[in-house]
């Protein structure tokens, strides 16, 4: 089961919302070529291709799709924590006060 570098799939999730490489390299300010680079090697992981070549606007293949669709989850879970973590340390200090029995 490959081991997936987050940082790289946002590279990806960027590419695929820019369109191409460059304007995704102005939004995440690297190189272009360091998308190009991070997604190649992404691919690497599973073995298959997650982008057809050549293509503008960038299009995802079948395993790219996949790979997106498990980077939005993953996205959305880490911000759920994150915001319960936030909720539980907002209640820190907090006293509940005592409601004797009716």
């Amino acid at each position: 089961m490959p081991n997936f570098h987050h940082n790289r799939l946002r590279y990806l999730a960027e590419a695929l919302r820019a369109g191409t490489m460059r304007p995704a390299s102005a939004n995440l300010s690297v190189a272009p070529s360091s998308i190009s680079r991070q997604i190649a090697q992404l691919e690497t992981e599973p073995g298959v291709p997650l982008i057809e070549r050549n293509r503008s606007p960038l299009k995802l293949t079948e395993a790219g799709e996949l790979a997106l669709s498990y980077f939005r989850a993953f996205t959305k879970q880490q911000e759920a924590f994150t915001s319960k973590v936030q909720d539980l340390e907002g209640l820190r200090g907090v006293t509940v006060p005592f409601l004797p029995a009716p």
